[in-house]
């Protein structure tokens, strides 16, 4: 029975540590989640393994809590990253990197509902064999280039930028933003730019808005319609569930 007792032993701290890993990683380029969204990352059929997990990284050091106040009173539990955690998310061949750290003060309320929506989209990015996943915010972009939600290359080994769009914009604005991307697509090596929607009455609505683009002037210079429709040819506009 002993040999057994310390092989179970060491396959559980085993899982334990993969399973720290796996949500360090994760935060090294979201800096914070929710226990829903563990749940989801780790693959746990209810959230009490996940907070479980949390807790414990919380009280080791790695992570920190906060409470969030949303609208209407609600509030969201979001879990992120310390100093200690994020010195943890490298192994130990890996080179350490100074990115974000978890500060709840610079959280911003009104983006939080985005945020969390993007989560999911990496999460089954991760699922469908995505890699290289970037988070828009650490992208080093020119100023004045439209920034994606995040860029992250394909299981099939496409480069896209990725746009999350919960809500339909003004065709004056995807007009500015298929200016944009053309402009930028060569120099930050994009073969792609999807748009993912949650629901089909939005995704349809988006595509129109950009698919009844016929006139583009890029740096000056009018566009032919075969241009024209090669460039709108980068776009997809998608669901949530499309990722595969």
């Amino acid at each position: 029975m002993k040999p057994e007792l310390i092989t179970s032993f060491a396959d559980r701290q085993r899982r334990i540590a993969e399973k720290r890993r796996t949500v360090l990683r994760f935060l090294r380029e979201e800096v914070w989640t929710t226990a829903e969204l563990v749940t989801a990352l780790l693959g746990f059929a209810t959230r009490a393994p996940a907070y479980q997990t949390l807790k414990a990284m919380e009280r080791d050091g790695l992570l920190r809590s906060h409470a969030a106040e949303l609208v209407y009173g609600r509030t969201v539990s979001l879990w992120g990253l310390t100093p200690h955690g994020l010195a943890f998310a490298f192994d130990d061949v890996e080179t350490l990197q100074e990115v974000s750290i978890f500060q709840p003060s610079r959280v911003s309320v009104s983006q939080i509902s985005h945020k969390i929506e993007l989560q999911r989209l990496h999460i089954e990015a991760l699922r469908c064999g995505w890699t290289s996943w970037t988070d828009g915010h650490n992208l080093n972009m020119g100023k004045g280039d439209k920034i994606p939600d995040a860029v992250a290359v394909t299981a099939s080994g496409e480069r896209v930028a990725i746009e999350l769009e919960r809500t339909v914009k003004s065709a004056k604005r995807y007009y500015e933003i298929v200016v944009s991307y053309t402009l930028r697509r060569k120099a930050n090596g994009w073969q792609e730019v999807r748009y993912y929607c949650p629901d089909e009455a939005i995704r349809r609505r988006v595509e129109q808005r950009i698919m009844a683009i016929k006139h583009l002037s890029i740096r000056g210079q009018i566009a032919t319609p075969e241009q024209v429709q090669g460039v709108l040819s980068m776009f997809k506009v998608l669901l949530y569930s499309d990722m595969a």
